[in-house]
């Protein structure tokens, strides 16, 4: 599944080295026709292919959530018998439904594919892949320094919670 929608991305930066390649040059119609068709057929198969993968998601979510939001609240009805319970673990249940109701999951999927598509810049040009390379890092150590910020703002209110406490005390 991951591998056929990394493909159909490809339908774009494919269609236009082809129009620079091919179409401009030559002035043929009938070509950028065709690929155009084509390419529109493949971006509509990423768009049904991608309402797909999130409706998986959700049913995913919603099975996780019926599973185990039963069992802990039995867990927290239980675990306080004078009521004032600790909903933590409904919390956490929560938290855990809308990480795989999202598509941060697929994302994890996709990124060997973002390694593979970068290293194929090298053949398409050196330069490009260079360029490409650089701007990755740049993106990352922008990633990296929100992470820290999150990190400080986390240790400065003293925002808690299992999870983090899980983590230890150097994770954020």
């Amino acid at each position: 599944f991951s591998l056929l929608t990394n493909l159909l991305v490809l339908a774009q930066p494919l269609y236009m080295l082809q129009v620079y390649d091919r179409v401009l040059p030559s002035q043929s119609t009938n070509t950028l026709l065709f690929l155009t068709v084509v390419v529109t057929f493949s971006l509509v198969i990423l768009g049904l292919m991608e309402i797909v993968r999130g409706v998986i998601a959700n049913r995913a979510a919603a099975r996780f959530d019926v599973g185990l939001s039963d069992l802990a609240l039995r867990t927290v009805i239980h675990a306080s018998p004078g009521g004032g319970g600790n909903a933590q673990p409904l919390r956490d249940i929560a938290a855990l439904r809308g990480l795989i109701a999202s598509k941060v999951l697929f994302a994890v999927l996709d990124l060997p594919f973002a390694t593979i598509f970068i290293a194929i810049m090298y053949f398409i040009h050196p330069a490009l892949f260079w360029l490409t390379l650089g701007g990755a890092a740049a993106y990352e150590g922008r990633l990296d320094a929100r992470a820290d910020r999150i990190g400080d703002v986390v240790r400065r209110f003293g925002i808690t919670t299992p999870a983090l406490a899980a983590l230890g005390p150097g994770a954020i």
